[in-house]
């Protein structure tokens, strides 16, 4: 039983090392960007936002019933 436990802690250990090897730790958190534009449009809260596939563009839907698509480089109001 002893060399199990003790195994146990050798493989606890070699993990530990092998994720902060792979998953290095930053020194302190990064702070947020702030966005140079707000998406304005929808008139009433905002239920759901997803990205397109490419990034290029953002769709909100929101409880005004519309869905609306934005391009996300500009900010700009594509599709209502």
């Amino acid at each position: 039983m002893v060399l199990v436990g003790l195994a146990g802690l050798g493989l606890a250990a070699a993990a530990g090392t092998i994720s902060n090897v792979l998953f290095p730790r930053s020194e302190a958190p990064s702070q947020p960007r702030p966005l140079p534009y707000s998406y304005t449009g929808h008139t009433d809260v905002v239920e759901s936002v997803a990205w397109s596939p490419d990034g290029k563009r953002i769709a909100s839907a929101s409880y005004d019933n519309t869905v609306q698509v934005w391009d996300a480089a500009s900010g700009t109001r594509l599709l209502t």
